[in-house]
């Protein structure tokens, strides 16, 4: 994509100074917006947007990661029932994989780290606009 953005970049300048700036606005407008919208589709996802909505940041085992999800889950009223929720934390791991730059865009960071005999996860907001943007 950032080849893309750059030749468009590119083009949108020569069409006329100035344009350039207008598409990289707009093309940042849409993927901060597909970004959106693949979080909130997603019930992991919507899940940390709730948690990160109550608190900075959050450390510890996966496994409570995903109790502690769990929980804002049920408060929240986020279907678990879905294949995409996660029922152990090796599974929790893999979920955050495949959302964790749609989370960034949002302003959440998920690191999972191996701590010894156990995994870790850090989970921090990073642009506290955007996540209360989402609500």
């Amino acid at each position: 994509m950032a080849d893309f953005a750059q030749w468009a970049y590119a083009i949108a300048e020569a069409i006329q100074e100035g344009y350039g700036e207008k598409f990289l606005r707009a093309y940042k407008m849409n993927t901060n917006k597909a970004s959106e919208e693949a979080v909130s589709a997603h019930p992991v996802a919507s899940a940390f947007i709730a948690l990160m909505k109550r608190t900075p940041f959050w450390e510890g085992p996966v496994s409570d990661l995903l109790d502690k999800l769990e929980n804002i889950a049920a408060r929240e009223k986020i279907d678990t029932r879905t294949k995409e929720w996660p029922k152990a934390p090796h599974a929790l791991s893999r979920r955050i994989r495949e959302i964790k730059s749609n989370l960034k865009a949002c302003g959440i960071e998920v690191e999972i780290r191996h701590k010894g005999d156990y995994k870790g996860a850090t989970v921090q907001k990073l642009d506290a606009k955007t996540i209360s943007d989402e609500a």
